[in-house]
Formats: C-alpha cells, sequence, structure tokens
C-alpha cells in the first residue's frame, strides 16, 4: 500500500489469525511547519474495526502542528509492533489554494503482518488555526481551537470546546458543543450546547438542549428543545418543534416580543411582563427582537429565572 494514498486504509486483513499477539503502539510523531492558517483532512478512509477517534488540542503557546497515529491489531508471535508503526505515514502537503494552509494525510507501506488497524488520532496546533475536517464514522473531538471549524461526520460524534465561530454537521451522530457562536445540525442525534453566542441548530430526530446568548434559530422534528438564554437578545429567536415540546428559560427582566403557536399542545408564556396560558396570535411584550415559537403536537413553556 503506497503512502501517496489520502488516508489509505490501515486495516490489512490478510493470513489467518491463529498464534498472534495483540498490540496497541503510538507511530512516531510527525511535525509540519509552523504557524498554518489553516487544516484540512479526510479521516473518512481511514479502516476501524471497532471505531476510533481523531483529537485535535489547539494552544496558544503551541507554534507547530504535530500529529500522532496509534494502531493495533494482531501481530503473528514475535513480531515486533515497531514493524508495522514504522510503515505509517504522516504527511503534511501545501494547500494548492493557499501556501499557508496545511492538509493532514496519513498513509501505510508497511508489511500486511495479520490485521492492522486505526486506534486513533491526535493532532496539536496553534490555537487560531483554522479546521475542515471530515470524519465519516470517526468521532472527532476538538478543543482550545478558537479559529473557524467546519467538522462534518456521517455515523460519528462530534464534541467541541472552546470553540470561536464554528459549523457542525452529523449525519446518525450526536453533536455536544461549547464555545462562543455558529451552527450545528444533526439527523438522528442530539445537539447539546454551552454557548455565549447566538446559535443555529437543526435535529430531525433528536432534541436540543443547553444554553446560549443572542438569538438564533432551533428546530426539531421528533425530538423536544429544552434551552436556556443567558443573555439579552441581539437578533430574532425562532423556536419550532414538530413532534416534541418546547422549553426556552430567559433571564428576569428581558425585554422580548413573544408569539406562540401549538397544534395539540399548550403554551404558557410567564417572562419579561408577559403572562398568558394560551396561544399568542399577535406578538405581546416589548423589545427589538421577537421570539417565535411553534409546536406541532408538544407543548410550549416560556419562563424566566
Amino acid at each position: 500500500m503506497s503512502r501517496s494514498i489520502l488516508f489509505a486504509a490501515l486495516s490489512l486483513l490478510v493470513g489467518c489469525t491463529f498464534n498472534v499477539t495483540s498490540f496497541t503502539a503510538d507511530a512516531p510523531i510527525s511535525t509540519a511547519p509552523t504557524n498554518p492558517t489553516r487544516l484540512s483532512g479526510d479521516f473518512s478512509g481511514l479502516a476501524n474495526l471497532q471505531g476510533f477517534g481523531v483529537r485535535v488540542e489547539g494552544s496558544a503557546s503551541t507554534l507547530t502542528t504535530s500529529a500522532t497515529v496509534t494502531v493495533g491489531g494482531l501481530l503473528q508471535s514475535g513480531v515486533d509492533p515497531s514493524t508495522v508503526t514504522r510503515g505509517v505515514h504522516i504527511d503534511w502537503p501545501l494547500d494548492a489554494s493557499d501556501a499557508t494552509a496545511r492538509r493532514l494525510t496519513i498513509g501505510y507501506d508497511g508489511p500486511a503482518l495479520e490485521t492492522v488497524w486505526t486506534e486513533g488520532v491526535t493532532v496539536s496546533l496553534p490555537s487560531t488555526t483554522a479546521l475542515d475536517l471530515v470524519g465519516g464514522s470517526t468521532s472527532l473531538e476538538v478543543d482550545g481551537v478558537t479559529g473557524p471549524i467546519h467538522l462534518v461526520v456521517d455515523s460519528g460524534s462530534l464534541a467541541v470546546t472552546g470553540a470561536g465561530d464554528f459549523v457542525l454537521e452529523a449525519t446518525s451522530g450526536s453533536i455536544d458543543v461549547q464555545g462562543h457562536a455558529g451552527s450545528a445540525t444533526c439527523t438522528s442525534g442530539s445537539v447539546a450546547l454551552d454557548l455565549t453566542g447566538a446559535i443555529v441548530a437543526g435535529a430531525s430526530s433528536g432534541s436540543i438542549g443547553g444554553r446560549f446568548g443572542g438569538g438564533g434559530t432551533l428546530s426539531t422534528t421528533s425530538g423536544s428543545i429544552d434551552v436556556e438564554l443567558v443573555g439579552p437578545l441581539d437578533r430574532d429567536l425562532t423556536l419550532s418543534a414538530t413532534s416534541g415540546s418546547i422549553h426556552l428559560t430567559v433571564p428576569v427582566g428581558t425585554a422580548m416580543r413573544v408569539e406562540t403557536h401549538t397544534g395539540s399542545g399548550s403554551s404558557h408564556v410567564h417572562a419579561g411582563g408577559i403572562d398568558s396560558n394560551d396561544d399568542i396570535a399577535t406578538p405581546m411584550g416589548s423589545g427589538a427582537f421577537l421570539v417565535h415559537a411553534t409546536a406541532g403536537s408538544g407543548s410550549i413553556a416560556i419562563t424566566e429565572r
């Protein structure tokens, strides 16, 4: 297998598995040039038998980007795992459109000794680096990266802490994000928020919960929305749940106008000087921004804390 293959699979199913021993080992750390502006990579081609994760760690004191690949597998008795790890190659080619941007590539050209698979990838880089990563079935974990983040997975999950602006997309995995502001969408997973700024979030068959500031748009199809506004509105806030309920908590004295619509559920608004136990067809309250909540078969509750 050539090292030139981008994210070549590290799973080599050859021979039988009799008289073999298991192992886990790190490939030699590979270092890229200093201060990249952006890092991209596609992890969807990395083979894994039991699932593995990619962790990206950002730090203001880190100037050089580096990566470690952990591999595991079953080896013929007496074979040194270093024989396999020496065949793992981590490269950082320049992006064709940006000479200061890098693309992480992982390849394997070592011996085919029984079965080898990827256990994990760890990347350390400057905190201001922008990320554009694709995970496939891989779970992506990012901590301390304040540059723009764009992460996409299929069946893997996303966990992000210390983020600035972000765009997170998951198909059947969950999303857990802590940081400032951005967008998060998933199909069959749930979204957990701990943000200081505005959010655009959507979940088809999962729920949305947590804290955010500013405003935004939250929508679910078959899940519920249970969120807390932690600061003043700086834009309109739209909440929509098709078959789930909506519960919004706002700070005491929040200036807002409120409009609610329910199908078969109830509506209760006791916040911002508004006391209503019915749908509010014409916006009530005062303030520059509107809170618009719609629930199909669930209830709506807006309270203050």
